[in-house]
């Protein structure tokens, strides 16, 4: 699609997005235009600057993703920036555990004593039960990164509950021996990665994705154990073990649209 044909206004607009993690700030480009991560502190012109620093970053990946430039409506507010304040992402209602078919609705209950803070209540990865409670004291609008933090944490349990159980047994499987180790985490850039110690790494992300993914993940990374490099022996035995290794692979390129949204900010 050429540039020129899409209409690029002044000032691009995003939303604004603060955040007592983060470091630095931080632009993102989502299917519903630009997010700009601002740490406390920070103010709102400097992000503004920000973005007109990386114009032509913004534009060309908001192309990318978007098929085009977002822009205001004319009018009398038209030459300010669009912020979050307007534009509230809504509550998290559900999470889905594709690798594991689980999925667990989430609701939102009234307590008073919590201003600006949550409560979670949810169900153990041996619980039958698919229900998160979260305590707040505004339940139509809950603190944001409080729940997104605590979401995360219980994500990062079930991870922890089921993935070093499914490599061991894959391993048992095709014949190699288990790993020394196995973390999990919210790796930035990789789904798993193997290290000349014999530990495997992996990201709990890895729990959004379909089961042949997942699979096609943990024989690439027990494959290292007897091939650490990705040469012509490595890539026989992955095949061997994987007939459809070329297609998940393939597949395995995009798979960050398993994840969600508000959780690809840790990718």
């Amino acid at each position: 699609m050429s540039t020129s044909a899409i209409e690029i206004p002044e000032k691009i607009p995003f939303t604004l997005r603060q955040s007592k993690r983060a470091k630095r700030m931080r632009i993102v480009v989502k299917e519903s235009g630009l997010e700009v991560t601002l740490p406390v502190g920070r103010k709102r012109s400097e992000a503004e600057k920000f973005v007109e620093a990386n114009r032509e970053w913004a534009i060309k990946n908001l192309i990318k993703v978007c098929g085009r430039v977002p822009t205001l409506p004319h009018g009398a507010y038209s030459g300010l920036p669009l912020f979050a304040d307007a534009c509230t992402p809504p509550p998290i209602r559900r999470i889905t555990l594709a690798a594991i078919d689980k999925t667990v609705a989430v609701h939102y209950s009234k307590a008073k004593v919590l201003a600006g803070y949550i409560q979670i209540v949810a169900p153990s990865p041996q619980s039958h039960s698919r229900s998160i409670a979260i305590y707040c004291a505004d339940p139509s609008d809950p603190p944001r990164e409080a729940v997104e933090d605590a979401l995360r944490e219980w994500i990062r349990m079930e991870a922890k509950a089921f993935l070093p159980g499914y490599i061991n047994r894959a391993a048992d499987k095709i014949g190699v021996r288990r790993p020394s180790l196995i973390r999990i985490g919210f790796q930035r850039t990789l789904w798993g990665s193997r290290s000349n110690s014999g530990t495997i790494s992996l990201s709990a992300h890895l729990m959004f994705l379909p089961p042949h993914l997942l699979r096609h993940v943990a024989i690439h990374e027990l494959c290292h154990t007897l091939h650490m490099n990705h040469g012509r022996r490595f890539h026989l035995l992955l095949e061997k073990l994987d007939p459809k290794t070329e297609l998940n692979s393939e597949e395995l390129k995009d798979a960050r649209k398993y994840v969600p949204e508000w959780l690809r900010r840790d990718m």
